[in-house]
């Protein structure tokens, strides 16, 4: 009987595919694990030999294999078209194998290796077979129509392959270059000889051709080649046998292809796995770098990689099972959905809440690892969780006093740093802390900051389905919104920052909705609600909102809409109800905000950028390679960090014609960003600021959900010039002179994969279903939202500056000031720590105490005037540290007591004395009264100008105050009887690492040399003090220069066993004091000390006028309390927003009050209203005649009347005109029936 050859016209290429990367695979894993001599070196060898006889020419024979079908059915452009995409897959392969295998295994540069590969230099073993496959695919195309004729001709095709077989006997002995070998070999390269190998081409091409299947007779053939090379192995013919004893395996390869491609026709999950292996194979190399580049698996045995390596491509698997699984769940919920929800709106947002949950748990996965609150540790401690304490305590007493039948608003607490105004937060949110009390203060206060962040999402998901946006679109589009820089760094710091993320996208929808002609009212509650719960934020979504109606109403199609009436109309309506708004919660215009227009914020202006209209020249470069990171920001608060499709969606936006309203709104974004202008107007023209950002956030993810279905449909144009930018983001990233940190690098492989994903969510991407797609891009959305946010608070290890659950309550209560309450004194009195900690700075405010130290962003600037004028060393625009224990400047505040734990760093200053001893916590505790303090009114017999009391030195000032009162316009009643007693010091230096030449101290030697040892950076003065003084060092005009990163000098003071350290801030601080003179109290000590020891925490230059040091006996200070406490306020009675006396005078005084002088106080002498004088900067007096008087004080906020009618009058005016619109409309809806009827 006669045989039949059965040809099979099936074809194996991706089975193929799929062994011959398997069989790489396990030889990667080898390379990469036991690329190093062991001790079973021998039988990684043949491991890997054996590997290598595999996929080396089973790689090329393929490639002949898959030209062999397509040259016979397809034209001559297309093949070469298949082969050019080939040749550009293999030699990225080769491309980021050999650089990551150099950087992250061979810890090379990156620079380094990316010079070597792309020069040819080395072409590393692990990778060269890509190189190989690469230069094949070229020569293929090359030489195109010789192959496909010699195709058909058998005989020619063999001699050609015995004669590309002899190619291995020009191997190069020698050095030589990398190209060279890639082409016949060497003994120095590892290159994969494509000459020779190219035999293997041809034997695909024939396979194709013929197409046999498996047969003995082949076998047989190949087995003997085989079997007749390995004999001949050890001959000088070992070069031509390395080449043929491939064979047998790679027939073999090619049998059990065809076999597996009967069960891939019939099985899909088989053929899933062989249609991804090459998708696998990316994965599957990022996942063992990682490990080796973490130390795993490290001096594993062979049999244990290739275990590793099958779980990893096990797990790989598994992880596409699953997103198949996913797929098919959306596809079937999608498909729900669509069909059989009716109320598709509110199930999104429920399914959104979900998912949103489960995102936040991903986004603060490093909180929870590591048992951390989302309380910032810097500001959480001092002044956010004091507050929350101090909210919760004041709405109990509201709520207790109303109950009781006797209600009165609280205005004004002397426990606010010297006393100040009460502002009550009425965010409606911030009434959270009420709800759970002031036990659960920390966690209302993590559970504030995550409800933001879904309600920044919420918002920004209804302005999208505003304007018809699809479900899957708006919410990849929200994620960009909401985890952005601003957030992560801002909102996650400064709870209410999220407080615009919030209502930026409503009060935008309300600026529509009156373009429209519709709900003219939204804009009116949403201001309200957006000036109720921050003033300074509103201030800037008014411009956003305001450029917003410009661009949108301008862009309008119709021309009838944009002419010049309605402009004035739809403005006029917009600023109607916009200042509605703002009367129906002006309340806060006279309490918060007012208290900003009397703080120094509002008055100081400090511009550390060369002009308003540049910053530096790398800025711009800065801006676009911080736009895809969170960990690095171009500079001043300008946190951009967006989710990558944010970047490519940006670039694609500019590709395509139309969407000209968002191109202008890009080009302001653009500009803005450029100008320091743009954040010094809209931080209130006090600094440049740009925490105006999370605008940039709210376009970058409308332009997102505006472009995401046309990214998904690109044309080759616009792919190519969006892999152009990510690709110079990768050179600037790499290669660049700015910013090539690591986080930027990181963002970079974000870009590329981000890029590589859309790439595959094609709309003519056959590989993915559209349910598929949809689902890849939410995944990587979340994979994204996940690396953004470890980039910053894991590998940027910013997770470690948040506190610990009760770490802020432990801190902020961590306080001497604990054990003054144990004394009983009723009478008013201020207290303060010897050593104050940065913790406890608003610890009065949990503790009940009155104090001279608080965290305030709006302080009273007249104490800040003051401290000033003192040269004091303790406070900024935002702090007040207490009066660096200078006994004159204590007295004068009626700080009556001093607390320190053991034995203290700091004296406290001359006159106290210690009455009490117990212990707190396990530290001894003592409390010391002070013999010379002050009451809370006290009497001056004479006053002094400003102009005369500014006419002394500095340091004179606070001794001069101790005898005369300074008042405000007052002309000049010289100074006759004023004694002054400090005595100037003379000193010698040693320097140790500082220097001084007169007007500086620097760490910078003459010879220009710097100390890098923190412990070298000092220098020793010598003097000697008087005794029973306090000694001070004080530096006329001194500034320190600043660079732009606002970097403060910790500068060390040791002196007499007391130690000081002060907080110098750079002259370009946003929150430094500008103060010209700064005295530094070495502290009272009753013998004379001989030396201070200044250090300095880092490289810097502080420049002034002098350096002088002074001793100030306290001789005098007794005779001076005498004198003011001759006549005080008795029967003093300080009752909420009241404080009332009785004085008994036997002459004319001035009855100074140690209150900060604020506007609001109103002043009775025996029951006539009395003007309060301004008195020593920052208090308040009164001038009173000779006998016994009743005073009284009241305070009320100024304006506080006014707004408590104007809020009900004008919320009365909104109601009626509700009413007023719903009868006319309820009327046109009448005539329109009455229409229908007729």
């Amino acid at each position: 009987m006669k045989k039949e050859t059965v040809v099979r016209q099936n074809r194996c290429d991706n089975e193929m595919n799929l062994l011959l990367f398997g069989s790489f695979f396990l030889y990667f894993a080898m390379q990469l694990f036991i690329g190093e001599p062991t001790q079973q070196e021998g039988l990684v060898n043949k491991l890997n030999m054996l590997l290598y006889l595999v996929f080396v020419p089973g790689f090329l024979f393929r490639l002949g294999y898959c030209f062999g079908g397509i040259s016979r059915i397809k034209e001559e452009a297309q093949g070469k078209k298949y082969l050019g995409r080939v040749a550009l897959r293999a030699y990225l392969y080769f491309l980021v194998l050999s650089v990551g295998y150099g950087v992250y295994v061979s810890k090379l540069p990156f620079t380094y290796c990316v010079n070597q590969v792309i020069t040819f230099m080395d072409i590393p073993a692990v990778s060269a077979i890509f190189f190989a496959l690469a230069l094949a695919a070229v020569l293929a195309v090359v030489f195109y129509n010789s192959l496909k004729k010699l195709s058909g001709n058998k005989k020619r095709m063999l001699i050609f392959a015995l004669v590309l077989l002899l190619g291995v006997f020009l191997r190069t002995k020698g050095e030589t270059y990398a190209l060279t070998a890639a082409f016949f070999g060497a003994d120095t390269q590892q290159a994969v000889p494509v000459v020779p190998y190219f035999a293997y081409f041809l034997f695909g091409m024939w396979m194709e051709e013929k197409k046999p299947g498996f047969q003995w007779k082949i076998v047989g053939v190949s087995a003997a080649v085989t079997a007749l090379s390995l004999v001949l192995y050890r001959t000088p013919l070992q070069d031509l046998c390395r080449v043929t004893a491939s064979v047998l395996p790679v027939y073999l390869i090619y049998a059990l292809s065809e076999g597996l491609s009967d069960l891939t026709v019939r099985f899909y999950g088989l053929r899933f796995v062989t249609d991804t292996v090459e998708l696998v194979f990316a994965a599957y190399a990022v996942v063992l770098t990682v490990c080796k580049n973490a130390g795993r698996l490290a001096g594993a045995t062979p049999t244990k990689v290739l275990a590793a390596a099958l779980c990893v491509i096990a797990a790989i698997y598994v992880v596409i099972i699953l997103f198949w699984f996913f797929a098919r769940l959306y596809e079937r919920w999608n498909d729900y959905f669509e069909k059989k929800i009716k109320h598709k709106t509110a199930v999104y947002f429920l399914i959104y809440t979900i998912v949103f949950a489960f995102l936040l748990l991903l986004t603060f996965a490093d909180f929870v690892k590591n048992g951390r609150t989302l309380l910032w540790r810097a500001d959480g401690i001092s002044q956010y969780y004091p507050k929350a304490v101090y909210f919760v305590e004041c709405i109990q007493n509201l709520i207790k006093s109303l109950f009781s039948g006797n209600f009165e608003l609280p205005m004004y607490d002397f426990r606010l740093g010297f006393g100040g105004e009460i502002t009550y937060s009425l965010e409606p949110l911030y009434f959270l802390f009420a709800l759970f009390g002031k036990d659960k203060v920390e966690f209302t206060y993590t559970l504030l900051i995550l409800i933001r962040f879904y309600l920044s999402g919420v918002a920004f998901s209804m302005f999208c389905l505003y304007f018809k946006k699809d479900y899957v679109t708006t919410f990849l589009a929200s994620c960009v919104y909401v985890f952005c820089g601003f957030s992560f760094f801002g909102g996650a710091r400064h709870a209410m920052f999220m407080i615009p993320m919030i209502l930026f996208p409503l009060l935008l929808i309300a600026i529509e909705e009156i373009i429209q002609g519709k709900r003219w009212y939204l804009c009116t509650i949403l201001v309200a609600i957006s000036l109720f719960s921050n003033y300074y934020f509103l201030y800037m979504n008014t411009v956003g909102m305001g450029i917003y109606f410009l661009v949108r109403f301008f862009c309008q199609k119709e021309k009838e809409k944009k002419t010049f009436l309605k402009f004035i109309q739809k403005g006029l309506v917009i600023c109607t109800t916009y200042l509605l708004g703002v009367a129906m919660s002006c309340i806060v215009l006279v309490t918060t905000f007012g208290l900003y227009v009397g703080s120094n914020r509002s008055s100081e202006t400090i511009i550390k950028t060369p002009s308003l209209f540049y910053y530096t020249k790398e800025w711009i470069l800065r801006c676009f390679l911080c736009f895809p990171t969170t960990a690095n920001s171009p500079g001043e608060w300008l946190k951009l960090g967006f989710l990558p499709i944010a970047l490519i969606a940006v670039v694609f936006l500019f590709t395509r014609k139309g969407r000209k309203e968002l191109k202008i709104f890009s080009v302001i974004a653009l500009i803005m960003m450029m100008l320091p202008l743009s954040g010094f107007v809209l931080n209130g023209f006090s600094s440049v600021s740009n925490r105006w950002c999370y605008m940039i956030s709210m376009l970058a993810a409308y332009i997102v959900a505006d472009c995401l279905k046309d990214m998904c449909k690109m044309e080759k144009r616009e792919k190519m010039i969006c892999a152009a930018v990510i690709g110079i983001y990768g050179y600037l990233a790499f290669f660049g002179n700015y910013m090539t940190t690591q986080y930027v690098q990181r963002a970079f492989w974000c870009l590329a994969l981000t890029y590589l994903g859309l790439l595959f969510c094609q709309e003519n991407f056959p590989k993915f279903r559209y349910v598929g797609k949809q689902s890849l891009l939410i995944l990587m959305t979340v994979s994204m939202v996940f690396v953004n946010a470890h980039t910053l608070y894991g590998t940027a290890k910013v997770v470690n500056e948040y506190t610990t659950p009760g770490q802020a309550q432990r801190k902020a209560e961590d306080s001497p000031m604990r054990a003054v309450a144990q004394v009983g004194d009723d009478s008013f009195y201020r207290a303060a720590a010897a050593k104050l900690e940065y913790a406890t700075i608003s610890s009065s405010m949990i503790l009940n105490y009155n104090s001279i130290s608080v965290f305030n962003s709006t302080i009273n600037s007249v104490i800040s005037e003051y401290l000033e004028a003192m040269g004091a060393t303790s406070y900024s625009v935002t702090h007040l540290l207490g009066l660096s224990n200078r006994a004159f400047l204590t007295e004068l505040a009626a700080v009556k007591y001093y607390a320190y734990y053991d034995e203290p760093t700091r004296t406290p200053p001359y006159g106290n004395e210690p009455i009490l001893e117990t212990e707190l916590d396990g530290k001894k505790t003592t409390v010391c009264e002070n013999r010379y303090a002050m009451p809370l009114g006290y009497t001056y017999d004479k006053a002094i100008s400003r102009e005369e009391l500014e006419s002394y030195d500095t340091l004179k000032r606070q001794e001069v105050l101790m005898q005369r009162v300074m008042l405000e316009n007052l002309d000049a009643q010289g100074t006759d009887g004023i004694e002054t007693t400090d005595k100037q010091l003379d000193y010698k230096l040693k320097e140790e690492g500082l220097y001084f030449d007169g007007t500086s101290i620097t760490t910078q030697a003459p010879e220009g040399e710097t100390k890098e040892d923190p412990d070298s950076r000092t220098m020793t003065v010598t003097f000697k003090s008087q005794p029973k003084s306090e000694t001070y060092l004080v530096l006329k005009n001194a500034v320190l220069p600043g660079d732009g990163s606002e970097t403060r000098l910790n500068i060390t003071f040791e002196a007499g066993g007391d130690t000081i350290v002060y907080n110098f801030r750079p002259d370009d601080d946003r929150y430094g004091t500008k103060q010209k003179d700064y005295v530094f109290n070495l502290g009272y000590h009753e013998e004379a000390i001989t030396k201070c020891t200044i250090k300095f925490n880092r490289n810097a230059v502080v420049n002034f006028d002098s350096m002088e040091l002074y001793s100030q006996p306290m001789t005098n200070l007794p005779k001076y309390a005498d004198a003011l406490r001759e006549n005080v306020l008795e029967n003093e009675k300080v009752d909420g927003n009241k404080v009332s006396g009785t004085i008994s005078l036997d002459k004319d005084k001035y009855l100074v009050l140690s209150i900060p002088y604020q506007k609001g106080w109103t002043a009775y002498v025996d029951g006539e209203k009395t003007e309060l004088l301004r008195a020593n900067y920052m208090y308040m007096a009164l001038p009173l005649s000779a006998g016994e008087h009743e005073i009284s004080l009241e305070f009320e906020i100024p304006g506080v009347k006014y707004a408590l009618i104007i809020m009900p009058s004008a919320f009365a005016l909104f109601v009626v005109l509700l009413a007023v619109r719903r009868i006319r409309k309820l009327r046109a809806v009448k005539r329109q029936k009455q229409a229908k009827e007729e």
